[in-house]
C-alpha cells in the first residue's frame, strides 16, 4: 500500500460501490489484488494489481484472493482505476496502461 490515502480512496470506492449495488449478486469489486490474465505465463509475472476493479455478471461470492480470467469464464474488468502517487506513476502510466489498454479486451 502507497500511503494511508491510497488505502482510504481504495475501500472508499469498494464501499460505495457495495452500497450502490446493495442486495445485488452480480457483481465483483476488488481492490489491490492482482488480475492474472494468461495461465500459461502467469508465472512470468503476466498479471497486474490495480488499486479497484469492477467486474459486471461475476459472482459477489466467494471471496477470493485474486481474479483468474481463466476462472471467471474469461471475465476481464469492466472498469480498472488506478490511484497514482509520485512513486507510482512511472508503471501505472507506463506498463499498466498499456496492458488494460491493449491486452485487455475492450467489453
Amino acid at each position: 500500500m502507497e500511503s494511508d490515502w491510497h488505502r482510504l480512496a481504495m475501500t472508499l470506492l469498494i464501499e460505495l460501490v457495495g452500497l450502490h449495488l446493495m442486495g445485488r449478486k452480480d457483481y465483483f469489486v476488488g481492490g489491490n489484488m492482482f488480475i492474472y490474465f494468461d495461465a500459461k505465463q502467469a508465472r512470468d509475472r503476466n498479471f497486474r494489481g490495480p488499486d479497484f476493479f469492477f467486474v459486471w455478471e461475476a459472482s459477489l461470492n466467494p471471496p477470493r484472493p485474486y481474479w483468474a480470467v481463466w476462472d471467471e469464464g474469461g471475465k476481464y474488468p469492466d472498469v480498472i482505476i488506478e490511484l497514482t502517487s509520485p512513486t507510482t506513476a512511472s508503471e501505472d502510466y507506463g506498463v499498466k496502461k498499456m496492458t488494460y489498454e491493449r491486452v485487455f479486451p475492450y467489453q
